[in-house]
């Protein structure tokens, strides 16, 4: 379930640009 969330959070990353999005996305992988 987390990497389905880790994987919408970087899709986000690439759609909106937000730096914010991608740091939840590694902080959710460790």
């Amino acid at each position: 379930m987390c990497m389905c969330v880790c994987v919408n959070l970087k899709l986000n990353f690439r759609l909106t640009g937000t730096y914010n999005n991608w740091f939840q996305s590694l902080k959710c992988k460790k």
